[in-house]
């Protein structure tokens, strides 16, 4: 995952890819995949995870130093060639973004004597929610929607992002400890009422996963 400091990644590639081959043909199409966008210029880091309810749907996201950096790379004869070499295995669909907030947990009072949960894991549950809103009125109450759920005991890091323009189209990528943390958060009524108020202007859909791949730039 990205974070704040210094140097951190500004644009961010998803990539989802529903499987239609077998499992092992995907891992080898994905493995070149993989290896080739950990070698492109300006390429900072992968994680791909699987979806929980759905096996056959995998999301890759990438982050980039710059938005020129992952544009040339998404759209170079490489990264063509290898999406091409997942025909027939996979369909994939790719969406560039911005970065527009990000952040750890926000502590509250009530967490004295709570053990302080460690960053990045492999085993932490992924959550990619993607919102459709009709206006940019929706910017405001997805900031503070995403600030609400970032008080919740579990929570680790979020990375919310937005489609390049035209689309308004966000996306909030967020890992929590465990599903258990997941759930009470959503059935906290703040929560459900935050959520309830943005699914009234956006069409709302969410991916809870597991890590399924990392990756870091090949030197």
């Amino acid at each position: 995952m990205s974070d704040d400091s210094e140097g951190a990644s500004q644009a961010v590639s998803l990539t989802r890819f529903t499987r239609t081959g077998s499992e092992p043909e995907f891992k080898r199409a994905f493995d070149t995949f993989a290896e080739h966008t950990r070698a492109l210029p300006g390429f900072r880091q992968f994680q791909a995870v699987g979806s929980v309810l759905s096996p056959d749907v995998y999301v890759c996201v990438g982050w980039w130093g710059d938005s020129a950096s992952c544009h040339a790379g998404v759209a170079g004869d490489g990264w063509q060639e290898v999406l091409r070499a997942l025909d027939g295995v996979a369909a994939a669909d790719l969406r560039v973004a911005g970065k527009v907030a990000n952040g750890l947990r926000i502590h509250t009072a009530d967490d004295a004597g709570q053990e302080e949960v460690e960053g990045y894991s492999d085993e932490r549950l992924v959550v990619i929610t993607s919102y459709a809103p009709a206006d940019d009125s929706f910017t405001a109450l997805f900031t503070e929607h995403t600030k609400l759920r970032r008080t919740r005991p579990g929570f680790v890091f979020h990375e919310g992002v937005r489609e390049e323009s035209p689309s308004l189209v966000h996306h909030n990528i967020e890992w929590w400890l465990d599903a258990e943390a997941y759930r009470a958060a959503r059935a906290a009524a703040a929560v459900r009422e935050s959520a309830a108020e943005l699914a009234g202007i956006a069409d709302v859909t969410t991916l809870r996963a597991r890590n399924f791949a990392n990756g870091a730039p090949i030197s």
